[in-house]
């Protein structure tokens, strides 16, 4: 593995933590193709279902300021292949993706904001660990892999909530969704589990008060109203650089 070598153009972003890379990662998608005999029920199932990709070549991210994992700072490359083979990864693993792409106004999708994140996410854990640049491996807990997570999606994307909910939902996991094999790995995310009956608690509490009607309209009221202001602002305002690419 070369040494990475980052670019006088490369983005950098500083907080919470440190992030550094050239691009966004270049990424090839996987065809979906239904099997021979498939039935229009079955195409449409298909087409619910994360788009997977592997990557068009290695990618390197430096890392740094990451207290709570020291040997992950300098450069990680996530590689596009492992012993010989072309490694598959489906960006933020979201359940019903399009259902919840349409409830948040698109901002959690698994090829969205979440993007650079999750492909690191994403090969830690299959694998475990990450690589840096000298061909070192950094064995991760699956918690340590979560929490670089959340910090990777707020410092690129200066989304603390998206991060947070990202987390949150990855921890969610612990009990079924396997950690480089095996599942139920790290730390156990019984905080995360209270959280959520507390938050499940509070909301039966305050629907139990307010008529279902009210409760959809009141939701439906709110969701129009967020969808028609981001309908407000033009792209080549909010991104950096993309002025200098429209003059």
């Amino acid at each position: 593995m070369d040494k990475c070598d980052y670019g006088p153009e490369a983005e950098e972003y500083r907080y919470p933590i440190y992030v550094k890379f050239d691009d966004i990662p270049p990424v090839r998608l996987k065809s979906i193709t239904p099997k021979q005999g498939s039935t229009l029920i079955d195409r449409l199932v298909l087409a619910t279902k994360p788009r997977e990709f592997q990557l068009a070549k290695d990618w390197c991210i430096q890392l740094n300021n990451v207290s709570y994992e020291q040997h992950l700072n300098g450069s990680v490359v996530v590689p596009q292949k492992r012993d010989g083979k072309l490694i598959d990864f489906d960006g933020a693993s979201i359940p019903l993706p399009w259902l919840v792409s349409l409830l948040t106004l698109g901002i959690l999708r698994p090829l969205g904001v979440m993007l650079t994140a999750s492909i690191v996410h994403d090969y830690a854990y299959k694998f475990g660990h990450l690589q840096k640049d000298d061909g070192t491996e950094v064995e991760l807990e699956r918690d340590v892999a979560d929490r670089l997570f959340r910090d990777i999606i707020e410092t690129v994307n200066k989304l603390p909530l998206v991060g947070f909910i990202a987390w949150f939902a990855v921890r969610l996991g612990w009990p079924f969704v396997k950690y480089n094999g095996k599942t139920q790995g790290g730390k156990p995310p019984y905080m995360e589990y209270l959280l959520l009956l507390v938050f499940i608690a509070l909301f039966i509490a305050v629907a139990a008060d307010v008529p279902f009607s009210a409760l959809v309209s009141g939701a439906a009221t709110v969701y129009a109203v967020l969808y028609f202001v981001t309908t407000l602002f033009k792209r080549k305002n909010l991104v950096a650089g993309d002025e200098d690419a429209t003059t």
